[in-house]
């Protein structure tokens, strides 16, 4: 008896496929899904329009000690650098930026989407997370110090 419950209600749950002409997704409706193109292209073709950019190209900021604060300053310790900043360093010397968590290092920390540009400090597999301007000042005034700048 049970048995017959069961195959009644898979049957029930299933339908029937009277009136369909493909076998495409059950819960998608008829023409929503361009059927009569096929999924992938053939091997060693692009099947995907190519990438436009629409976002202006970056402009440097006027990156100088005094448009930068403690940002990009070398530095020894992280008394040179001031209230709210570390000295992060590194192979090529220290430099001052925001005290925030790193990233890289054995875990692979990301940073998070409030400084989102990591930038290791030379010779090491971590380093400070960045803004755009802050990244800016580090690379324009200590360049040597971080991994990842602009040439």
């Amino acid at each position: 008896m049970m048995r017959v419950v069961m195959l009644m209600l898979l049957v029930a749950a299933c339908g029937s496929s009277a009136g369909r002409s493909d076998s495409g997704p059950v819960d998608a409706p008829s023409g929503c899904c361009d059927q009569d193109h096929p999924v992938d292209a053939p091997p060693g073709a692009i099947d995907a329009p190519p990438i436009t950019i629409d976002a202006p190209p970056m402009s440097p900021i006027d990156a100088t000690p005094n448009s930068c604060g403690k940002t990009g300053a070398m530095c020894s310790s992280a008394a040179e650098c001031g209230a709210g900043f570390q000295c992060y360093m590194g192979a090529g010397g220290g430099v001052c930026a925001p005290d925030r968590p790193t990233c890289g290092g054995f875990v692979g920390a990301l940073c998070t989407m409030a400084a989102p540009q990591c930038h290791y400090l030379a010779g090491s597999d971590f380093g400070p997370c960045l803004t755009v301007a802050e990244e800016m000042c580090v690379c324009t005034l200590a360049h040597d110090t971080v991994q990842g700048c602009p040439p």
